[in-house]
């Protein structure tokens, strides 16, 4: 089971996703990710303290919207 599937049900503190996680989903580096954090760009995220951590609806989004469509023939 990946970490998305995890949280099909019901969004809990476990089922946020920290950075590495994200970064093995996205096929990113942590350190692209914490620039984009840095930034304001990207994937949105939630500081808990010193911790980071991914809701994975937000993932899908991120994903779903960076979607590119090829047209053959055009």
């Amino acid at each position: 089971m990946n970490a998305i599937d995890r949280c099909k049900t019901s969004l809990t503190l476990e089922a946020l996703l920290d950075e590495r996680e994200v970064s093995r989903i996205v096929g990113r580096s942590v350190a692209s990710l914490r620039r984009d954090r840095l930034l304001r760009l990207g994937i949105p995220f939630t500081k808990l303290g010193a911790l980071v951590r991914y809701d994975p609806r937000d993932i899908r989004a991120y994903i779903d919207a960076n979607k590119q469509v090829v047209m053959n023939g055009e």
